[in-house]
């Protein structure tokens, strides 16, 4: 092995070597006097460990998601630290790795997520989609014992539905429409009323938005629309109504958040909802589906 000129401290390579001998030597393969003498090079020990994660804070949270962090501001990661995480995938569900933040030796000490021969280095802070080919991938994270930074905090989670939440304050000649796969379901011209809407994680959510010129000359606030969207593993639960078991209540209060009910009519007879009395119902949607397609009101 060895380091020829194009190899800088600006361009900094990482080579792993398994073994307690390494010989290095430095090379002009050309007998080129124009290239820069020297090289630099930094020689680490890294010990190899598989599934562990002593190194590392790993704790469920109350939501479900799975945080994972070496983060110290004070004192920096341990020198030849490492750990890792199985991540698994339910199936119908995909993942969400949130990094932030995200203090590394860079170039050197790394966060990767692998299966087999697929590696993905995570080199800066961001949200990363884990699609469920990846189910069964290994989160990991190596140190060296050269340089220690603060760390990393990262958060695991895995959805089967998102929900979107409009707001919009506009003029009378503007509109902001959204179509779900291709189906026109909204359509806002001056306020949009409070809503989260839950859509399974394979649907086509398209949004329009056309500005148009206000008739009057005075607007009170700044008109403005926005969208804001959430990963959820939603909690469904199925009621089939039949002859013995006509009707189902539930007690509005006690709906969790991130929960469904789905309620079904023997042979597509019609289904009354009534509310006995009246409710907030601001977060809580109905629809005329079981695939949250087919929208009726907040």
């Amino acid at each position: 092995m060895y380091f020829d000129g194009n190899v800088t401290v600006d361009d900094p390579q990482v080579r792993y070597f398994n073994g307690s001998d390494l010989n290095i030597m430095s090379i002009n393969a050309n007998n080129d006097t124009k290239v820069s003498n020297g090289f630099f090079a930094i020689i680490s020990l890294v010990p190899i460990k598989a599934n562990y994660i002593e190194e590392c804070q790993v704790q469920t949270n109350d939501d479900g998601t799975i945080a994972i962090s070496d983060i110290d501001y004070e004192n920096g990661y341990k020198p030849l630290s490492t750990c890792s995480y199985n991540f698994s995938i339910p199936i119908g569900h995909e993942a969400i790795l949130s990094v932030f933040p995200h203090f590394l030796e860079a170039g050197v000490d790394k966060l990767t997520v692998s299966k087999g021969n697929k590696s993905f280095d995570l080199k800066n802070n961001g949200y990363f989609k884990i699609q469920k080919e990846f189910n069964g991938s290994i989160f990991k994270f190596v140190a060296d014992g050269n340089t220690q930074q603060a760390g990393f905090s990262a958060v695991y989670s895995t959805f089967d539905f998102f929900t979107i939440e409009p707001t919009a304050n506009l003029q009378n000649t503007s509109w902001l429409a959204i179509y779900v796969n291709e189906n026109l379901t909204h359509n806002f011209t001056n306020y949009a009323p409070d809503q989260i809407l839950p859509y399974p994680r394979n649907t086509n959510i398209t949004v329009v938005f056309h500005s148009g010129q206000s008739s009057s000359p005075f607007f009170i606030g700044p008109p403005n629309w926005s969208i804001e969207t959430k990963a959820i593993s939603l909690s469904k639960t199925k009621i089939q109504l039949n002859s013995t078991s006509p009707t189902f209540a539930i007690y509005l209060d006690n709906v969790k958040a991130d929960e469904a009910f789905t309620v079904c009519s023997p042979n597509d007879d019609i289904l009354e909802l009534f509310v006995t009395k009246e409710k907030n119902m601001n977060v809580l949607d109905l629809y005329d589906s079981d695939d949250f397609n087919n929208f009726v009101d907040t």
